[in-house]
């Protein structure tokens, strides 16, 4: 009889146990169903918890210092690069989705007018950086293990690529020159690629090595000043690197450190300056144009970690990056070598890896960053 009643007793109490369980489950839904709901509006959620995986374009108003957020469709996407074209009703913000092989778009009129649109790039092609053209009609980006760049137009999103002669030469950065035609980086194959489209069918890639055989430097960002003059950064050796296209021929300065990382390249023309991110170290450097002499470096990171990524201008004084590690986005003001300021800002959700940043016709900030998504192993027990 005892026992009868403890089993009883059992059951009632698995029972109660599975009830709560079950209301514990609802609870949890309903609270991320309201997280959800406020994420996906256009914020102020202080420092929400997204989703692993879950990717994000951000519009920051510098004046107010307010943030926009607008979710990104597709859950591990993964977003790299950024650029925005300006229409006569709206902005197109373009981004990389290279873990979901596709191209992001945000068109947006205002807060409450906005949509998104992804664009299929091709199974396996890793979609890496990105840039617009002057009017916006086509968007040219890298494709890391399609092995050829493309170019989406914006009108009809069809893709057409060009492919990289090197087999296996992980195209990486990009940037276009004022003639149009297209430099980026082979970061497998120590080269810079030139490509000059005249038809798609009718193009040429010209391809500069930039060390010698059996090197490995890990090109990454290109920066493009004139149809003279290239710029590129080797990841692995902290080097900078000028090309003269007339002959062909670098000049380099070192002196950035070999575990610096340097990450992004932005061409001051006004100073005669080159500013770049150092990811590894979370410092800015800037370099004299000519003769690439390194003038300063600053510490930037306000937490460990920091890792610099994005870059961009605004005027001639404030330097904007994202900070992959840090979950925010910075502000240098710059007036010399020894007189500067920098500020941190938050992003409206915690965790984040912000990674590209640039500025709209209207200085506003944009911004894309993604929750890195958390692999959790099987335990092993021990019998």
């Amino acid at each position: 009889m005892k026992r009868k009643n403890v089993r009883a007793w059992r059951i009632v109490r698995g029972g109660v146990a599975v009830l709560c369980g079950v209301l514990a489950v609802v609870i949890v839904c309903l609270s991320l169903q309201r997280v959800a709901q406020a994420i996906t509006g256009t914020v102020d959620v202080a420092q929400a918890v997204p989703a692993p995986g879950q990717a994000y374009v951000f519009r920051f108003d510098p004046l107010v210092k307010s943030f926009q957020t607008f979710t990104v469709p597709t859950v591990g996407a993964g977003p790299l690069s950024v650029d925005v074209v300006s229409n006569a009703a709206n902005l197109d913000v373009w981004f990389t989705e290279p873990r979901a092989n596709r191209i992001g778009r945000l068109t947006y009129t205002d807060t409450a007018d906005h949509v998104f649109r992804e664009y299929a790039v091709g199974m396996g092609s890793g979609p890496m950086n990105l840039v617009a053209d002057g009017s916006g009609e086509y968007i040219w980006f890298t494709a890391r293990h399609g092995n050829w760049i493309g170019r989406l137009a914006a009108a009809t999103g069809v893709v057409v690529t060009f492919p990289v002669p090197t087999a296996d030469s992980r195209p990486a950065g990009v940037d276009l020159a004022p003639d149009g035609s297209v430099w980026f980086t082979e970061m497998a194959a120590d080269k810079i690629g030139h490509l000059v489209v005249t038809t798609t069918s009718d193009y040429n890639v010209t391809e500069y090595p930039v060390a010698g055989t059996g090197t490995d430097v890990g090109l990454y960002d290109v920066a493009v000043w004139s149809n003279d003059y290239v710029w590129v950064a080797e990841t692995k050796t902290g080097v900078v690197r000028r090309l003269k296209v007339a002959d062909g021929r670098f000049i380099w300065t070192s002196g950035l450190g070999a575990d610096d990382y340097p990450y992004d390249m932005v061409v001051d023309s006004g100073r005669n300056y080159l500013w770049l991110t150092e990811r590894d170290d979370d410092q800015i450097s800037l370099v004299e144009l000519t003769s690439l002499n390194i003038i300063n470096s600053f510490d930037i990171a306000p937490t460990p970690n920091f890792h610099p990524t994005g870059l961009t201008m605004l005027g001639s004084d404030q330097f904007w990056f994202a900070g992959q590690g840090g979950g925010q986005v910075g502000q240098m003001v710059y007036t010399s070598p020894t007189d500067y300021d920098f500020q941190f800002f938050d992003l409206p959700l915690s965790g984040l890896w912000t990674m590209d940043v640039v500025f709209d016709p209207s200085d506003k900030l944009w911004m894309v960053a993604y929750s890195p998504q958390r692999i959790f192993l099987p335990l092993a027990v021990r019998k």
